[in-house]
Protein backbone atom coordinates (compact mmCIF):
# COMPACT_ATOMS: atom_id res chain seq x y z
CA UNK A 1 0.00 0.00 0.00
CA UNK A 2 1.48 3.44 -0.90
CA UNK A 3 2.76 5.53 1.98
CA UNK A 4 0.17 8.24 1.27
CA UNK A 5 -2.68 5.72 1.59
CA UNK A 6 -1.20 4.29 4.80
CA UNK A 7 -1.19 7.77 6.30
CA UNK A 8 -4.74 8.38 5.11
CA UNK A 9 -5.99 5.13 6.64
CA UNK A 10 -4.15 5.50 9.98
CA UNK A 11 -5.94 6.29 13.25
CA UNK A 12 -4.81 8.60 16.04
CA UNK A 13 -5.44 8.46 19.79
CA UNK A 14 -8.73 10.36 19.52
CA UNK A 15 -10.14 8.06 16.82
CA UNK A 16 -9.07 4.95 18.72
CA UNK A 17 -10.52 6.23 22.01
CA UNK A 18 -13.88 7.03 20.44
CA UNK A 19 -14.00 3.55 18.88
CA UNK A 20 -13.43 2.01 22.33
CA UNK A 21 -16.03 4.20 24.05
CA UNK A 22 -18.39 3.99 21.08
CA UNK A 23 -18.29 0.21 20.87
CA UNK A 24 -18.65 -0.20 24.65
CA UNK A 25 -21.45 2.30 25.29
CA UNK A 26 -24.19 0.43 23.52
CA UNK A 27 -27.66 -0.53 24.69
CA UNK A 28 -26.66 -2.04 28.05
CA UNK A 29 -25.82 1.23 29.77
CA UNK A 30 -29.41 2.46 29.41
CA UNK A 31 -30.74 -0.51 31.37
CA UNK A 32 -27.83 -0.78 33.78
CA UNK A 33 -29.58 0.86 36.75
CA UNK A 34 -32.60 -1.44 36.72
CA UNK A 35 -30.61 -4.63 36.10
CA UNK A 36 -28.16 -3.77 38.87
CA UNK A 37 -30.94 -2.89 41.34
CA UNK A 38 -32.49 -6.32 40.74
CA UNK A 39 -29.16 -7.94 41.50
CA UNK A 40 -27.80 -5.94 44.43
CA UNK A 41 -28.15 -3.15 46.97
CA UNK A 42 -25.76 -0.15 46.78
CA UNK A 43 -23.04 -1.64 49.03
CA UNK A 44 -22.60 -4.97 47.22
CA UNK A 45 -22.92 -3.15 43.89
CA UNK A 46 -20.05 -0.85 44.85
CA UNK A 47 -17.87 -3.84 45.78
CA UNK A 48 -18.77 -5.54 42.51
CA UNK A 49 -17.74 -2.41 40.60
CA UNK A 50 -14.37 -2.48 42.34
CA UNK A 51 -13.92 -6.13 41.31
CA UNK A 52 -14.97 -5.58 37.71
CA UNK A 53 -13.02 -2.33 37.50
CA UNK A 54 -9.92 -4.12 38.75
CA UNK A 55 -10.43 -6.83 36.14
CA UNK A 56 -10.77 -4.18 33.43
CA UNK A 57 -7.59 -2.47 34.61
CA UNK A 58 -5.76 -5.81 34.56
CA UNK A 59 -7.05 -6.52 31.05
CA UNK A 60 -5.86 -3.17 29.73
CA UNK A 61 -2.54 -3.53 31.57
CA UNK A 62 -2.08 -6.99 30.02
CA UNK A 63 -2.89 -5.70 26.56
CA UNK A 64 -0.44 -2.84 27.00
CA UNK A 65 2.30 -5.10 28.36
CA UNK A 66 1.86 -7.77 25.70
CA UNK A 67 1.55 -5.10 23.02
CA UNK A 68 4.98 -3.76 23.96
CA UNK A 69 6.62 -7.18 24.18
CA UNK A 70 4.74 -9.12 21.50
CA UNK A 71 3.70 -7.36 18.31
CA UNK A 72 0.70 -9.52 17.47
CA UNK A 73 -2.50 -9.34 15.42
CA UNK A 74 -4.84 -7.60 17.79
CA UNK A 75 -6.35 -9.16 20.88
CA UNK A 76 -6.61 -12.67 19.41
CA UNK A 77 -2.95 -12.69 18.34
CA UNK A 78 -1.93 -13.26 21.95
CA UNK A 79 -3.69 -16.62 21.92
CA UNK A 80 -1.56 -17.47 18.88
CA UNK A 81 1.61 -16.50 20.71
CA UNK A 82 0.61 -18.69 23.65
CA UNK A 83 -0.96 -21.67 21.86
CA UNK A 84 0.15 -21.39 18.22
CA UNK A 85 -1.92 -20.84 15.03
CA UNK A 86 -4.79 -22.94 16.37
CA UNK A 87 -5.00 -20.71 19.42
CA UNK A 88 -5.14 -17.58 17.28
CA UNK A 89 -7.89 -19.10 15.15
CA UNK A 90 -10.04 -20.15 18.13
CA UNK A 91 -9.73 -16.76 19.83
CA UNK A 92 -10.16 -14.76 16.61
CA UNK A 93 -13.10 -16.78 15.28
CA UNK A 94 -14.91 -16.56 18.62
CA UNK A 95 -14.19 -12.83 18.79
CA UNK A 96 -15.72 -12.45 15.34
CA UNK A 97 -18.80 -14.42 16.42
CA UNK A 98 -19.17 -12.17 19.45
CA UNK A 99 -19.04 -9.05 17.29
CA UNK A 100 -21.66 -9.84 14.69
CA UNK A 101 -24.02 -11.61 17.08
CA UNK A 102 -24.01 -8.44 19.17
CA UNK A 103 -25.01 -6.53 16.05
CA UNK A 104 -28.12 -8.68 15.69
CA UNK A 105 -29.14 -7.66 19.21
CA UNK A 106 -28.37 -4.00 18.47
CA UNK A 107 -30.74 -4.08 15.51
CA UNK A 108 -33.82 -5.03 17.53
CA UNK A 109 -32.99 -2.60 20.34
CA UNK A 110 -32.62 0.19 17.80
CA UNK A 111 -36.01 -0.57 16.29
CA UNK A 112 -37.62 -0.53 19.74
CA UNK A 113 -36.11 2.90 20.49
CA UNK A 114 -37.17 4.31 17.10
CA UNK A 115 -40.65 2.92 17.79
CA UNK A 116 -40.99 5.50 20.58
CA UNK A 117 -40.80 8.28 17.99
CA UNK A 118 -42.63 6.34 15.27
CA UNK A 119 -45.59 4.47 16.85
CA UNK A 120 -46.60 3.13 13.44
CA UNK A 121 -43.41 1.04 13.47
CA UNK A 122 -44.74 -0.88 16.47
CA UNK A 123 -48.09 -1.33 14.79
CA UNK A 124 -46.53 -3.03 11.75
CA UNK A 125 -45.12 -5.84 13.88
CA UNK A 126 -41.83 -7.67 13.35
CA UNK A 127 -41.76 -7.59 9.55
CA UNK A 128 -41.13 -3.84 9.19
CA UNK A 129 -38.63 -3.86 12.06
CA UNK A 130 -36.64 -6.69 10.49
CA UNK A 131 -36.77 -5.16 7.01
CA UNK A 132 -35.59 -1.80 8.36
CA UNK A 133 -32.83 -3.48 10.37
CA UNK A 134 -31.52 -5.30 7.30
CA UNK A 135 -31.43 -2.06 5.31
CA UNK A 136 -29.44 -0.35 8.08
CA UNK A 137 -27.14 -3.36 8.38
CA UNK A 138 -26.19 -3.26 4.70
CA UNK A 139 -25.87 0.53 4.75
CA UNK A 140 -23.39 0.37 7.64
CA UNK A 141 -21.45 -2.38 5.87
CA UNK A 142 -21.31 -0.20 2.75
CA UNK A 143 -20.15 2.75 4.84
CA UNK A 144 -17.27 0.79 6.34
CA UNK A 145 -16.37 -0.58 2.91
CA UNK A 146 -15.75 2.99 1.75
CA UNK A 147 -12.71 3.15 4.03
CA UNK A 148 -11.93 2.67 7.71
CA UNK A 149 -11.00 6.31 8.23
CA UNK A 150 -14.33 7.68 7.02
CA UNK A 151 -16.27 5.22 9.19
CA UNK A 152 -14.20 5.95 12.30
CA UNK A 153 -14.68 9.70 11.73
CA UNK A 154 -18.46 9.29 11.77
CA UNK A 155 -18.14 7.04 14.84
CA UNK A 156 -16.21 9.83 16.59
CA UNK A 157 -19.03 12.31 15.93
CA UNK A 158 -21.70 9.84 17.08
CA UNK A 159 -19.77 9.01 20.27
CA UNK A 160 -19.51 12.66 21.24
CA UNK A 161 -23.21 13.21 20.49
CA UNK A 162 -24.53 10.25 22.47
CA UNK A 163 -22.54 11.13 25.59
CA UNK A 164 -24.64 14.29 26.02
CA UNK A 165 -27.82 12.47 27.27
CA UNK A 166 -25.64 10.42 29.60
CA UNK A 167 -24.05 13.54 31.07
CA UNK A 168 -27.53 15.05 31.41
CA UNK A 169 -28.67 11.96 33.32
CA UNK A 170 -25.67 12.12 35.64
CA UNK A 171 -26.26 15.83 36.37
CA UNK A 172 -29.98 15.30 37.08
CA UNK A 173 -29.23 12.36 39.38
CA UNK A 174 -26.49 14.28 41.21
CA UNK A 175 -28.78 17.28 41.81
CA UNK A 176 -31.63 15.02 43.01
CA UNK A 177 -29.36 12.76 45.10
CA UNK A 178 -30.27 12.18 48.77
CA UNK A 179 -27.85 10.29 51.01
CA UNK A 180 -30.70 9.03 53.22
CA UNK A 181 -32.24 7.09 50.33
CA UNK A 182 -28.86 5.57 49.42
CA UNK A 183 -28.12 4.35 52.95
CA UNK A 184 -31.64 3.16 53.81
CA UNK A 185 -30.72 -0.42 52.88
CA UNK A 186 -27.09 -0.11 51.88
CA UNK A 187 -26.21 -3.83 52.19
CA UNK A 188 -29.54 -5.35 51.19
CA UNK A 189 -30.29 -6.65 54.68
CA UNK A 190 -33.96 -5.66 54.55
CA UNK A 191 -36.15 -8.47 53.22
CA UNK A 192 -36.37 -8.07 49.46
CA UNK A 193 -39.85 -9.42 48.74
CA UNK A 194 -40.53 -6.57 46.35
CA UNK A 195 -37.27 -7.22 44.51
CA UNK A 196 -37.00 -10.99 44.19
CA UNK A 197 -40.48 -12.18 45.03
CA UNK A 198 -39.32 -13.90 48.22
CA UNK A 199 -39.22 -12.98 51.89
CA UNK A 200 -35.58 -13.90 52.40
CA UNK A 201 -32.77 -11.36 52.26
CA UNK A 202 -29.95 -12.13 49.82
CA UNK A 203 -26.40 -12.50 51.09
CA UNK A 204 -23.83 -9.86 50.18
CA UNK A 205 -21.74 -12.48 48.34
CA UNK A 206 -24.68 -13.57 46.21
CA UNK A 207 -25.54 -9.97 45.40
CA UNK A 208 -21.95 -9.35 44.28
CA UNK A 209 -21.98 -12.50 42.13
CA UNK A 210 -25.26 -11.51 40.49
CA UNK A 211 -23.91 -8.04 39.76
CA UNK A 212 -20.79 -9.24 37.95
CA UNK A 213 -22.60 -10.56 34.87
CA UNK A 214 -24.48 -7.27 34.51
CA UNK A 215 -21.31 -5.21 34.81
CA UNK A 216 -18.88 -7.24 32.68
CA UNK A 217 -21.06 -6.72 29.60
CA UNK A 218 -20.66 -2.97 30.11
CA UNK A 219 -16.94 -3.20 29.26
CA UNK A 220 -17.54 -5.09 26.02
CA UNK A 221 -15.35 -3.48 23.37
CA UNK A 222 -12.66 -2.10 25.67
CA UNK A 223 -10.03 -3.94 23.64
CA UNK A 224 -10.99 -2.12 20.43
CA UNK A 225 -7.70 -0.22 20.13
CA UNK A 226 -5.75 -3.48 20.43
CA UNK A 227 -7.54 -4.94 17.40
CA UNK A 228 -6.92 -1.78 15.40
CA UNK A 229 -3.33 -1.38 16.61
CA UNK A 230 -1.97 -1.98 13.12
CA UNK A 231 -3.98 1.02 11.91
CA UNK A 232 -2.64 3.34 14.64
CA UNK A 233 -0.37 6.21 13.65
CA UNK A 234 1.99 5.08 16.41
CA UNK A 235 1.98 1.84 18.49
CA UNK A 236 1.81 3.89 21.68
CA UNK A 237 -1.47 5.49 20.50
CA UNK A 238 -3.35 2.19 20.88
CA UNK A 239 -2.03 1.70 24.42
CA UNK A 240 -2.85 5.26 25.51
CA UNK A 241 -6.31 5.07 23.93
CA UNK A 242 -7.07 1.85 25.86
CA UNK A 243 -6.22 3.48 29.19
CA UNK A 244 -8.17 6.66 28.45
CA UNK A 245 -11.16 4.68 27.22
CA UNK A 246 -11.15 2.48 30.31
CA UNK A 247 -11.08 5.47 32.68
CA UNK A 248 -13.93 7.17 30.84
CA UNK A 249 -16.05 4.01 30.91
CA UNK A 250 -15.47 3.24 34.59
CA UNK A 251 -16.42 6.77 35.65
CA UNK A 252 -19.53 6.87 33.44
CA UNK A 253 -20.77 3.41 34.45
CA UNK A 254 -20.29 3.90 38.17
CA UNK A 255 -22.04 7.27 38.22
CA UNK A 256 -24.94 6.13 36.04
CA UNK A 257 -25.54 2.91 38.00
CA UNK A 258 -24.93 4.14 41.58
CA UNK A 259 -26.36 7.68 41.68
CA UNK A 260 -29.97 6.51 41.09
CA UNK A 261 -29.77 4.55 44.37
CA UNK A 262 -29.85 7.96 46.08
CA UNK A 263 -32.81 9.22 44.07
CA UNK A 264 -35.23 6.28 44.01
CA UNK A 265 -35.57 3.28 46.30
CA UNK A 266 -34.11 -0.03 45.17
CA UNK A 267 -37.60 -1.38 44.65
CA UNK A 268 -38.52 1.56 42.39
CA UNK A 269 -35.33 1.13 40.37
CA UNK A 270 -35.74 -2.62 39.99
CA UNK A 271 -39.36 -2.27 38.85
CA UNK A 272 -38.52 0.18 36.04
CA UNK A 273 -39.14 -1.32 32.59
CA UNK A 274 -36.43 -1.16 29.95
CA UNK A 275 -34.84 1.10 29.00
CA UNK A 276 -34.73 1.86 32.71
CA UNK A 277 -32.83 5.13 32.36
CA UNK A 278 -35.75 6.67 30.43
CA UNK A 279 -38.25 5.82 33.15
CA UNK A 280 -35.97 7.01 35.95
CA UNK A 281 -35.66 10.37 34.16
CA UNK A 282 -39.41 10.48 33.66
CA UNK A 283 -40.04 10.03 37.38
CA UNK A 284 -37.56 12.78 38.25
CA UNK A 285 -38.03 15.46 35.54
CA UNK A 286 -41.08 14.41 33.52
CA UNK A 287 -41.76 13.42 29.87
CA UNK A 288 -38.92 15.42 28.30
CA UNK A 289 -36.46 13.15 30.08
CA UNK A 290 -37.80 10.13 28.18
CA UNK A 291 -37.32 11.93 24.86
CA UNK A 292 -33.74 12.89 25.72
CA UNK A 293 -32.74 9.38 26.79
CA UNK A 294 -34.47 7.57 23.94
CA UNK A 295 -32.69 9.91 21.53
CA UNK A 296 -29.48 8.81 23.20
CA UNK A 297 -30.42 5.17 22.73
CA UNK A 298 -30.88 5.65 18.98
CA UNK A 299 -27.51 7.41 18.62
CA UNK A 300 -25.79 5.01 21.03
CA UNK A 301 -27.00 1.88 19.27
CA UNK A 302 -26.15 3.18 15.81
CA UNK A 303 -22.67 4.16 17.00
CA UNK A 304 -21.99 0.81 18.65
CA UNK A 305 -23.40 -1.03 15.64
CA UNK A 306 -21.11 0.95 13.34
CA UNK A 307 -18.06 0.15 15.47
CA UNK A 308 -18.94 -3.55 15.56
CA UNK A 309 -19.39 -3.58 11.80
CA UNK A 310 -15.82 -2.34 11.51
CA UNK A 311 -14.16 -4.61 14.09
CA UNK A 312 -15.42 -8.07 12.95
CA UNK A 313 -14.43 -7.26 9.36
CA UNK A 314 -10.93 -6.37 10.52
CA UNK A 315 -10.83 -9.62 12.51
CA UNK A 316 -11.44 -11.91 9.52
CA UNK A 317 -9.00 -9.94 7.38
CA UNK A 318 -6.20 -10.26 9.94
CA UNK A 319 -6.90 -13.96 10.51
CA UNK A 320 -6.69 -14.55 6.75
CA UNK A 321 -3.40 -12.67 6.51
CA UNK A 322 -2.06 -14.79 9.38
CA UNK A 323 -3.01 -17.90 7.38
CA UNK A 324 -5.55 -19.31 9.84
CA UNK A 325 -8.55 -18.51 7.60
CA UNK A 326 -8.84 -18.77 3.79
CA UNK A 327 -7.17 -16.00 1.81
CA UNK A 328 -10.49 -14.84 0.36
CA UNK A 329 -11.31 -13.13 3.68
CA UNK A 330 -8.13 -11.05 3.49
CA UNK A 331 -9.06 -9.32 0.24
CA UNK A 332 -9.18 -5.51 0.50
CA UNK A 333 -10.88 -3.13 -1.93
CA UNK A 334 -9.39 0.10 -3.24
CA UNK A 335 -10.36 1.85 0.00
CA UNK A 336 -8.37 -0.63 2.08
CA UNK A 337 -11.52 -2.17 3.60
CA UNK A 338 -11.97 -5.96 4.06
CA UNK A 339 -14.77 -6.26 1.48
CA UNK A 340 -15.32 -10.04 1.45
CA UNK A 341 -15.22 -10.23 5.24
CA UNK A 342 -17.82 -7.47 5.51
CA UNK A 343 -20.13 -9.16 2.99
CA UNK A 344 -19.80 -12.54 4.73
CA UNK A 345 -20.66 -11.02 8.10
CA UNK A 346 -23.58 -9.05 6.68
CA UNK A 347 -25.07 -12.19 5.12
CA UNK A 348 -24.98 -14.07 8.42
CA UNK A 349 -26.46 -11.12 10.32
CA UNK A 350 -29.24 -10.91 7.73
CA UNK A 351 -30.03 -14.59 8.29
CA UNK A 352 -30.32 -14.16 12.06
CA UNK A 353 -32.39 -10.99 11.72
CA UNK A 354 -34.84 -12.90 9.51
CA UNK A 355 -35.02 -15.59 12.19
CA UNK A 356 -36.44 -12.96 14.56
CA UNK A 357 -39.64 -13.08 12.54
CA UNK A 358 -40.24 -16.65 13.67
CA UNK A 359 -39.22 -16.43 17.31
CA UNK A 360 -39.19 -13.89 20.11
CA UNK A 361 -36.14 -15.45 21.77
CA UNK A 362 -33.56 -14.49 19.14
CA UNK A 363 -32.68 -11.14 20.75
CA UNK A 364 -31.82 -12.81 24.06
CA UNK A 365 -30.04 -15.60 22.20
CA UNK A 366 -27.84 -13.20 20.22
CA UNK A 367 -27.03 -11.09 23.27
CA UNK A 368 -26.08 -14.15 25.31
CA UNK A 369 -23.80 -15.62 22.63
CA UNK A 370 -22.02 -12.28 22.22
CA UNK A 371 -21.24 -12.01 25.93
CA UNK A 372 -20.35 -15.68 26.31
CA UNK A 373 -17.80 -15.50 23.50
CA UNK A 374 -15.97 -12.41 24.71
CA UNK A 375 -15.14 -14.06 28.06
CA UNK A 376 -13.18 -16.76 26.22
CA UNK A 377 -11.20 -14.16 24.27
CA UNK A 378 -10.31 -12.26 27.45
CA UNK A 379 -9.32 -15.55 29.09
CA UNK A 380 -6.74 -16.16 26.34
CA UNK A 381 -5.23 -12.72 26.98
CA UNK A 382 -4.85 -13.48 30.68
CA UNK A 383 -3.28 -16.87 29.97
CA UNK A 384 -0.69 -15.35 27.62
CA UNK A 385 0.08 -12.65 30.18
CA UNK A 386 0.71 -15.35 32.80
CA UNK A 387 2.81 -17.47 30.43
CA UNK A 388 4.97 -14.57 29.25
CA UNK A 389 5.44 -13.19 32.78
CA UNK A 390 6.42 -16.60 34.18
CA UNK A 391 8.93 -17.24 31.39
CA UNK A 392 10.58 -13.85 31.98
CA UNK A 393 10.24 -13.98 35.81
CA UNK A 394 8.02 -10.89 35.91
CA UNK A 395 5.91 -12.01 38.84
CA UNK A 396 4.13 -8.69 39.30
CA UNK A 397 2.83 -8.95 35.75
CA UNK A 398 1.91 -12.57 36.43
CA UNK A 399 -0.48 -11.36 39.15
CA UNK A 400 -2.03 -8.99 36.63
CA UNK A 401 -2.68 -11.97 34.36
CA UNK A 402 -4.38 -13.78 37.22
CA UNK A 403 -6.50 -10.67 37.71
CA UNK A 404 -7.69 -11.08 34.12
CA UNK A 405 -8.55 -14.79 34.16
CA UNK A 406 -10.33 -14.98 37.54
CA UNK A 407 -13.44 -12.96 36.55
CA UNK A 408 -13.55 -14.70 33.16
CA UNK A 409 -13.52 -18.18 34.73
CA UNK A 410 -16.08 -17.00 37.28
CA UNK A 411 -18.36 -15.87 34.44
CA UNK A 412 -17.83 -19.04 32.37
CA UNK A 413 -18.80 -21.22 35.34
CA UNK A 414 -22.15 -19.41 35.43
CA UNK A 415 -23.04 -20.38 31.84
CA UNK A 416 -25.82 -22.86 31.10
CA UNK A 417 -25.57 -25.64 28.54
CA UNK A 418 -27.87 -23.87 26.04
CA UNK A 419 -25.44 -20.96 25.95
CA UNK A 420 -22.62 -23.36 25.16
CA UNK A 421 -24.83 -24.97 22.51
CA UNK A 422 -25.29 -21.72 20.62
CA UNK A 423 -21.59 -20.91 20.75
CA UNK A 424 -20.54 -24.38 19.57
CA UNK A 425 -22.98 -24.33 16.64
CA UNK A 426 -21.25 -21.20 15.35
CA UNK A 427 -17.73 -22.26 16.34
CA UNK A 428 -17.57 -25.75 14.81
CA UNK A 429 -17.97 -24.74 11.10
CA UNK A 430 -14.95 -22.51 11.54
CA UNK A 431 -12.76 -25.55 12.17
CA UNK A 432 -13.32 -26.64 8.56
CA UNK A 433 -12.24 -23.20 7.36
CA UNK A 434 -9.13 -23.42 9.54
CA UNK A 435 -8.19 -26.82 8.10
CA UNK A 436 -8.70 -25.51 4.56
CA UNK A 437 -6.60 -22.40 5.27
CA UNK A 438 -3.68 -24.47 6.55
CA UNK A 439 -3.84 -26.66 3.43
CA UNK A 440 -4.12 -23.54 1.25
CA UNK A 441 -0.84 -22.17 2.60
CA UNK A 442 0.92 -25.53 2.26
CA UNK A 443 0.93 -26.52 5.92
CA UNK A 444 -0.36 -29.73 7.46
CA UNK A 445 -2.35 -29.95 10.65
CA UNK A 446 -0.25 -30.92 13.65
CA UNK A 447 -1.25 -33.80 15.90
CA UNK A 448 -2.28 -31.46 18.72
CA UNK A 449 -4.44 -29.44 16.30
CA UNK A 450 -6.20 -32.60 15.15
CA UNK A 451 -6.79 -33.50 18.79
CA UNK A 452 -8.35 -30.09 19.46
CA UNK A 453 -10.64 -30.47 16.43
CA UNK A 454 -11.74 -33.97 17.44
CA UNK A 455 -12.36 -32.92 21.06
CA UNK A 456 -14.29 -29.85 19.89
CA UNK A 457 -16.53 -31.99 17.67
CA UNK A 458 -17.13 -34.51 20.46
CA UNK A 459 -17.93 -31.72 22.90
CA UNK A 460 -20.33 -30.23 20.36
CA UNK A 461 -22.08 -33.58 19.89
CA UNK A 462 -22.41 -33.99 23.65
CA UNK A 463 -23.86 -30.50 24.11
CA UNK A 464 -26.29 -30.99 21.23
CA UNK A 465 -27.42 -34.35 22.65
CA UNK A 466 -28.07 -32.66 26.01
CA UNK A 467 -30.29 -30.13 24.26
CA UNK A 468 -32.40 -32.55 22.22
CA UNK A 469 -32.34 -35.88 24.08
Amino acid sequence: MPEVMKKKQSLGKFDLTTIIVGSSIGTGIFGLGSDLAKAAAPGPALIAWLIVGTGAVCLVASLNNLGQKQSESGIFGYAGKCFGPMGEFVSGWIYWISGWMGNVAYAMMLMSAIGFFMPELKGMGNFLKIFSSILILWFLSFLVSRGIKSASFINAIATCAKVIPLILFIVVMAVSFKAGILTADFWGKVNDSAISGTYQSTSVFKQISSSLMVMVWAFYGLEGASLLSKRAEKPSDARIASIIGMIILIVIYMLISLLPYGVLSRHELASCPQPAMSYVMQKVVGPWGVIAINSGIVISTLSAWLAWTLLPGETLMILAKDEVLPKVFGKQNKHGAPENALIFGAILQTFFLISLYFTEDSYKYAYTIATSAIFIVYLFVGLDQIKYSYEHEKYGNLLIGIGVIVPQIWALLMFRYWQALGLFVLYLPGLALYAYARKECGKRLEIKEKVVIVLSVLAGIEIISMAFF
